[in-house]
């Protein structure tokens, strides 16, 4: 059974402090619910990465979609489908949607793939160093994946429009992901980080260290937030952002001590 909770935050209180749904059962008024929490907190995390709903032009409609999407990755039935489209490289991909020849095996395995990529970077770090090393999808560069979950939606897009002949609101919301995708995940990480509270894996040393009961060293968690702030002083990026606001998170984990004013967007 997969669960969400929803903890009570100020302006963005629920009905009850604590609320869990069951995303596995059959009760509307559950899945209004989580949906109506995903959307709080989306648009929480859109405000704090700078990037406020309509802010750069119409993209309501993207956050409809994104909420959707959260919600069917949570069941298995979605990755089930979903390995029907799924494939280590490119050339792979391609090969396959031209042995098809069809415009809606098309659409399903680029939009597939694209959603894959908007979930893995935006929610799990799904860049250069976060997986294994027959996996030829890991090991590329965030930048290289942020290009091809862009291509890939565009591909998505310019598939249905094929299909339906004609424009459509589902051609409109992967357009938009193509052309914003670095920004969209950017706001994912805010999610990630402010919200749902996911952290990332810890390392084999970190793991070592645990292993040996020692206490973790909070040199090296002020030398990645320095990093971060240095980082994002240069750029003022919304993903740069959320990594200060990551590394800030650790360093207080470590040292209660610390204490720093970041900024919000």
């Amino acid at each position: 059974m997969f669960c969400v909770a929803a903890p009570l935050s100020e302006g963005l209180a629920m009905a009850s402090p604590l609320r869990y749904a069951d995303l596995e059962g059959s009760d509307p008024q559950a899945l209004a619910s989580v949906e109506e929490f995903l959307l709080r907190c989306l648009l929480g995390a859109r405000e704090e990465a700078g990037i406020a709903s309509n802010s750069s032009g119409f993209d309501e409609d993207v956050n409809v979609y994104v909420i959707g999407l959260l919600g069917r990755f949570l069941s298995s039935e979605f990755h089930d489908a979903a390995r029907r489209y799924s494939f280590p490289t490119d050339m792979d991909l391609a090969r396959e949607v031209q042995a098809q020849g069809d415009d809606r095996f098309g659409y399903l395995a680029y939009r597939t793939n694209a959603d894959q990529l908007l979930i893995g970077i935006g929610l799990f770090c799904h860049v250069e160093g976060h997986g294994v090393s027959n996996d030829p999808v890991f090991g590329r560069s965030a930048g290289d994946l942020s290009g091809r979950g862009s291509t890939y939606y565009n591909l998505a897009s310019s598939s249905l429009r094929r299909l339906r002949r004609r424009a459509t609101a589902p051609e409109l919301v992967m357009t938009k992901l193509a052309d914003r995708f670095g920004e969209y995940t950017g706001i994912l990480t805010r999610l990630r980080t402010s919200y749902f509270r996911l952290t990332g894996r810890l390392s084999e040393g970190e793991l070592y260290h645990l292993g040996r009961d020692e206490s973790p060293d909070p040199g090296q968690y002020w030398d990645a937030f320095l990093d971060a702030w240095s980082q994002y002083k240069r750029s003022s990026e919304a993903d740069d952002l959320a990594r200060l606001h990551e590394a800030a998170d650790a360093l207080r984990q470590v040292d209660p001590s610390f204490s720093f004013e970041l900024p919000q967007s």
